[in-house]
């Protein structure tokens, strides 16, 4: 691969690997889109060219060109079930692009012809009797559901689809009859659908950043020795794969090579870390923190995504399909009645015209795809837009406690020395250093707490680890640890600066005779309060005490008396943590519902037993979490703290850490459904008013196919308040 144009931030590469290869090209393509930084990219299997615009402050052409590079030299199982989440990605990538260009275009004709008439005027065929019953008669089928269910059941065996020749048809006669407000209405119905593939595109692509492979897929070792890609659905038992840092295990199964840390985090909702190495069993759902896995399947994974709620639910469609199934009775009637009476074939074209109910349609549908640019705006995606009738009747909320209302670490409420040789920064160094290379919670809050005290911003540790290094450098921590071993569900045991270090729980001091007689008593009495108390000696001495609890999300104090305001006072925590941890967070929050050791069974028994009294929303985060969220109405999770499987399971995926946007998705809902429902009833109103005036010979048949477009205009334009709502409590 070379590189045949450079620009800053613009580069395109020339490969003949994708050269004729659309499957290739596309893949890569899909790639590209993903790698941090990359602003826009295109690739062409017809000239073999890689286009892409990216920001040159966050990555550079030396790093793209070694990603692409990677891309093309792998392997890739293109079965029909390996990428579907990537390949709904570039459809909407490739119908964005569609609709942009047929938006340019239906702009340009309408100019054009507005233009036109204004200087020569219009050509005859727009004033011809013949043109205009043609194209009342497309629209009159294409605006009655019953109509267009016979047209399609007479034209199902033709080849090409008969939906499009019916738009094909209208479009050319919209042209031909030089109707502005035709042509008007054609290019709103396009920027109405480009917004909303757009809003649609950005989505998709946050979430494919915050998936470190396609979900749903596992690296599979070849016969070859090679690595693969494929769907977790083709592997068999005793298939070996890898798993790399950083990705969700995806399969149980025994570990023939490679040592690593393993996070519970979402398998079981506790932030414990544990060490893997060859001989033990990984299981599906946790998290790799370090170093890479050989592993060999023994089970094969249960995989499932949740199923999306038919468009039919929703009550506004059910409304329109019932006031649609209505008028046409009502326009055959009075069209028979008018012939009876005035013999004039025209003037029941104006009654049918006028009264045809496709605007209300046209109010839902548009409505709907403004409503989600409306959550894309505050980096909310509405992954499965028929539950937006079941959002706005939420009256009962379901919370997730570990990673959802509360952070993943821990804070530190105090520190306390009984050595005055240690200070209590001191304290805190040499908790950090012992516990650098692990990853629980603990171990992350002495580092974050240290970083805190000397203004190591957090986004700049998270983006570059290169930071966190040096930082330890400079503080002379590192150096200074000879060993470190962490001992599960107890502590770690270190030597630092020459000195035995014990850090931990009161069962591993006393195991390691560890004299704690002057502060048991203070030990109990903050374990009882439920707060996290850790253990300090040096050399067999007891030298401090570190208290800590779990930290609740700030944005969740802010949350429940919103949510409670709205009415929605049916609020419960589930958590597989002990009843006594759930209940302080939930009488912190003022949740007055609490389930503590639930399992997922269990999870989804309680979801359940709501749904039968309530519509029930549920908030998570883990692989634990994933029955609860597919038996929940409706499902939301939090793309940067959950796993892969939540995000698929998930109805609505918020890009933020702010639990705030979880008010803004109901009090958005409400509002956008308010316009949408009112905006119906205009359309509704509109026929029926303009349908009496025709039943008068009050139209000619010119007017009463303006008046029927105006009618859709209108709507349109109406809709366009949902882009401007803003959230409120």
């Amino acid at each position: 691969m070379k590189e045949v144009n450079i620009l800053p931030g613009r580069i395109r590469f020339k490969t003949n690997k994708i050269y004729r290869n659309k499957v290739l090209a596309k893949y890569t393509d899909i790639y590209i889109g993903n790698i941090y930084g990359v602003k826009y990219s295109n690739v062409s299997c017809n000239t073999g060219s890689i286009l892409i615009v990216y920001d040159e402050a966050k990555t550079n052409m030396k790093l793209i060109k070694h990603s692409i590079e990677q891309v093309l030299s792998s392997k890739i199982n293109y079965d029909s079930k390996n990428l579907d989440s990537y390949n709904s990605y570039y459809e909407i990538k490739q119908k964005t692009n569609k609709v942009k260009t047929k938006l340019v275009w239906s702009g340009l004709v309408y100019l054009l012809f507005r233009i036109k008439n204004s200087i020569f005027g219009k050509f005859f065929i727009s004033s011809s009797i013949r043109a205009l019953g043609t194209a009342s008669a497309i629209t009159i089928v294409a605006g009655y559901p019953f109509l267009k269910n016979v047209y399609k059941k007479f034209t199902k065996h033709i080849y090409l689809n008969s939906e499009f020749i019916l738009k094909l048809a209208a479009m050319c006669l919209t042209v031909l009859r030089e109707s502005t407000e035709g042509l008007l209405l054609i290019a709103l119905i396009d920027f109405n659908n480009y917004i909303k593939l757009s809003a649609d595109l950005k989505c998709q692509k946050l979430l494919k950043h915050n998936m470190v492979t396609p979900p749903n897929t596992a690296w599979i070792i070849t016969s070859t020795g090679d690595e693969m890609l494929t769907s977790i659905h083709s592997v068999e038992l005793n298939d070996i794969i890898y798993i790399h840092k950083g990705e969700l295990v995806p399969a149980e199964g025994e570990v023939l090579d490679g040592s690593s840390f393993i996070s519970n985090f979402y398998r079981t909702g506790q932030p414990t870390v544990f060490p893997i190495s060859k001989g033990n069993t990984v299981y599906q759902g946790t998290v790799v923190l370090s170093g890479n896995l050989k592993v060999r399947i023994t089970k094969i994974p249960q995989v499932s995504n949740k199923d999306d709620i038919s468009f039919e639910q929703l009550n506004l469609n059910k409304r329109v399909v019932k006031f649609q199934d209505r008028i046409v009775v009502i326009a055959a009637l009075l069209g028979i009645t008018c012939y009876i009476f005035t013999r004039d074939i025209l003037n029941v074209l104006s009654i049918i015209l006028v009264l045809c109910p496709e605007s209300s349609e046209l109010a839902l549908n548009t409505g709907i795809k403004n409503y989600i640019h409306l959550l894309s705006k505050y980096n909310i995606y509405l992954r499965n837009p028929n539950t937006f009738q079941k959002i706005i009747d939420t009256d009962s909320i379901v919370f997730d406690k570990t990673g959802t209302l509360t952070y993943g670490n821990m804070e530190i409420i105090d520190i306390q020395s009984f050595d005055k040789n240690y200070t209590d920064e001191a304290i805190l160094k040499i908790c950090s250093s012992c516990e650098a290379s692990n990853y629980h919670p603990i171990s992350n809050t002495f580092k974050s707490q240290l970083q805190k005290l000397h203004n190591i911003d957090k986004m700049q540790v998270a983006e570059d680890s290169l930071v966190e290094n040096e930082f330890y450098r400079n503080n002379y921590i590192l150096e200074n640890v000879q060993n470190s071993i962490l001992i599960p569900s107890k502590g770690v045991k270190a030597v630092y600066n020459n000195h035995t270090v014990l850090i931990g729980n009161d069962e591993f001091f006393m195991e390691n005779n560890i004299a704690l007689d002057k502060v048991l008593d203070k030990y109990l009495h903050y374990k009882n309060k439920l707060y996290t108390p850790i253990l300090i000696s040096l050399d067999g001495k007891l030298t401090g005490i570190i208290i800590m609890r779990e930290s609740i999300w700030h944005s969740s104090y802010e949350l429940i008396p919103k949510l409670k305001l709205k009415g929605i006072t049916n609020l419960s925590l589930l958590t597989s943590d002990s009843y006594d941890r759930g209940k302080y967070v939930s009488d912190t929050l003022d949740i007055n519902n609490i389930y503590g050791d639930c399992n997922d069974e269990e999870k989804v028994k309680i979801i359940e037993k709501q749904k039968i009294y309530n519509i029930v929303m549920m908030v998570g985060d883990g692989l634990n979490d994933v029955s609860a969220m597919r038996a929940a109405d409706v499902s939301v999770s939090f793309a940067d703290s959950s796993c892969d499987q939540i995000k698929l399971n998930s109805d609505c995926i918020i890009f933020e850490d702010n639990m705030g946007r979880l008010n803004d998705l109901i009090t958005l809902s409400k509002s956008s459904y308010k316009i949408i429902d009112m905006n119906i009833k205009i359309a509704n109103l509109y026929n029926i008013t303009f349908g009496a005036f025709a039943l008068i010979g009050g139209f000619s048949v010119f007017a009463a196919k303006s008046i029927n477009t105006i009618n859709s205009i209108l709507v349109l334009i109406l809709n366009e308040r949902i882009k401007w709502i803003f959230p409120k409590i």
